[in-house]
C-alpha cells in the first residue's frame, strides 16, 4: 500500500493533507524518516510513526445481519 494512502487511512487527514506532513519530514517508517508520498508499505509488519506515536489502520470484517418480520423460527 502507498504511504499516502495508508496515512489517509490511520488518520482523518485527506491525502493531498498526507503529502504536506510527509514532506515536513513528520513520518517515519522503520526509524528512517520518509519523505516520499509513492513509497510502498507494509502496513502490518512495517513501524509508521507520526511525531512518535504508532499508526494502524483498523483490520477485520464487519457484518451487517437483518432479520426480516414475520419469519418463524422453528428452532424456538
Amino acid at each position: 500500500m502507498r504511504l499516502d494512502k495508508f496515512l489517509s487511512k490511520a488518520t482523518e487527514l485527506s491525502r493531498k493533507d498526507c503529502k504536506k506532513v510527509l514532506h515536513a519530514g513528520e513520518i517515519t517508517v522503520n526509524g528512517d524518516v520518509v519523505k516520499d508520498s509513492s513509497q510502498h508499505i507494509d502496513e502490518i509488519n512495517d513501524e509508521i510513526l507520526w511525531a512518535g506515536e504508532p499508526l494502524s489502520v483498523a483490520t477485520g470484517n464487519r457484518y451487517l445481519l437483518l432479520y426480516c418480520s414475520g419469519i418463524i423460527n422453528l428452532d424456538s
